[in-house]
């Protein structure tokens, strides 16, 4: 059952803002501490996704095998790796299907556009 373990760190790690995009929620900081100016902001060291219109976003600084965990699953339509390590953006759940890499940038025309079901560190 190691993939529970590794799930709730990503879930304990992962945190989704679904409120507006000017309100975002990181693991170290509570919602009332973060105002961001722009509608895609993200904290250096983190990976940011957001969904098709931009009103939910998702920051993470770890793996996360099944984005259905943190509601995300099959919504993602931009990344922005804001890490030192490489990341994949897989079709299925637990890092399977295609995949795409996304290096350290602002990935806007990402492919598998709301088809992304898992986030691997540093692959």
């Amino acid at each position: 059952m190691p993939w529970i373990t590794s799930l709730c760190s990503a879930v304990g790690l992962a945190i989704l803002a679904a409120t507006t995009p000017a309100t975002a929620t990181t693991a170290t900081q509570s919602p009332a501490d973060t105002a961001p100016s722009a509608t895609l902001e993200c904290p250096t060291g983190w990976l940011c996704a957001w969904n098709h219109d931009s009103s939910r976003r998702l920051a993470t600084q770890v793996s996360i095998p099944d984005l259905r965990a943190v509601n995300m699953d099959n919504q993602i339509n931009v990344l922005w790796n804001r890490t030192s390590v490489p990341w994949c953006a897989f079709e299925g759940a637990h890092y399977t299907g295609q995949s795409v890499r996304v290096g350290k940038s602002l990935s806007p025309a990402i492919p598998l556009q709301e088809e992304i079901s898992s986030l691997l560190r540093g692959c």
